[in-house]
């Protein structure tokens, strides 16, 4: 089974979760999975998280091993775009 990364959209629906110990809220999952295990305290946001994540449907869904050649055609985009 291949990880996958969730890519969110312009969307505030995820701006209250964070990974790790990180002080800016998500952007992305990494390592997303047809099967995958979200672990917290009770009462810590887990399903809202993921009412949240099947209505929004603003997210894409990119195959991780593809996820760094689209991150350098945006790069190279952005660079084009500033000059």
């Amino acid at each position: 089974m291949s990880a996958s990364h969730l890519i969110f959209e312009k969307d505030n629906s995820f701006k209250d979760y964070y990974l790790n110990d990180e002080t800016k809220s998500i952007k992305h999952l990494p390592k997303f999975n047809k099967i995958n295990i979200i672990v917290g305290a009770n009462n810590s946001g887990k399903s809202r998280f993921i009412r949240e994540l099947m209505v929004s449907g603003n997210f894409t869904l990119i195959d991780a091993e593809n996820f760094n050649k689209y991150n350098e055609v945006v790069q190279v985009l952005i660079q084009e775009q500033v000059h």
